[in-house]
């Protein structure tokens, strides 16, 4: 265990040197970018300077999950996600986005998530659409590289990675933008990104035109914890969607509210 200390303090103070430049004449330390340290610290496993939630988590879900089997690779993110909780939309919510697509039944062609995080959201959608709108495709959106490969990983796992999941490593205002472009029209939107992006990224998607009056399904995921209270207001008080304010708890806890707002548009 010493051994293990001495070893982990003499990585650190690799990375406080490579950024800070205490030993001189070693130009190797001088190139190396801080980070790189960092990433050296964490590579050996030694989790001293930040939680590796997103890597614990693949490998995980990786080492117990069966592959090809979408049901038990969910299972498993949440199994790890009740002891170690984490920003996915969570088993009790996601019943409630399940049920919103689930009730569109075959006529999705375009669903459209907004923040996929680890791939939780994605995988649950893909499974859904793979077996009640085989036709749609799924565009998962999420700027994140990490979280892009990690979540590339888990739908690989359950047999979902393909042509019907569009991966976006891209911003939710510049993917509105070009589906507008290619002239698509969104069937059924999920937004579980950056909260205050929500009613603007709405609020773009209606202006060029993206939804279908008296068919598209918006669902919002943390409107109340963390928060997203312009969005709130704004599609609580709007005329030309009907919402549904679910009132439930915050993923993987038992007693903080939160709240999941499902809108059909209506014109």
């Amino acid at each position: 265990m010493a051994f293990f200390w001495l070893f982990a303090f003499l990585v650190a103070l690799l990375a406080v040197e490579v950024q800070f430049g205490f030993v001189k004449g070693q130009t190797f330390m001088k190139e190396w970018p801080h980070a790189a340290g960092i990433s050296l610290v964490n590579y050996m496993d030694l989790k001293l300077l930040w939680p590796r939630t997103q890597v614990d988590l693949l490998e995980y879900t990786l080492q117990n999950s069966k592959r090809g089997d979408p049901v038990d690779v969910i299972q498993k993110i949440d199994d790890f996600c009740w002891k170690t909780p984490t920003m996915n939309v969570g088993d009790v919510k996601g019943k409630i986005v399940d049920a919103a697509l689930e009730s569109m039944g075959s006529s999705p062609k375009v669903v459209v998530e907004f923040g996929s995080y680890m791939g939780y959201s994605t995988l649950r959608l893909a499974n859904l659409l793979r077996r009640t709108a085989p036709d749609a495709v799924l565009y998962s959106v999420d700027p994140n590289p990490l979280g892009h490969a990690v979540k590339t990983t888990m739908l690989d796992r359950a047999g979902l990675l393909g042509p019907k999941v569009s991966n976006e490593l891209a911003f939710s205002g510049d993917v509105v933008k070009r589906l507008a472009e290619e002239g698509k029209k969104i069937d059924f939107l999920f937004l579980d990104h950056v909260k205050h992006l929500y009613a603007e990224d709405t609020q773009l998607a209606e202006k060029l035109g993206l939804f279908r009056p008296g068919q598209t399904i918006v669902v919002a995921d943390n409107v109340i914890s963390p928060g997203a209270p312009e969005y709130r207001e704004w599609m609580l008080a709007n005329k030309n969607y009907e919402s549904t304010p679910h009132t439930t708890l915050l993923e993987y806890t038992k007693s903080t509210p939160d709240e999941v707002i499902v809108s059909k548009y209506l014109r």
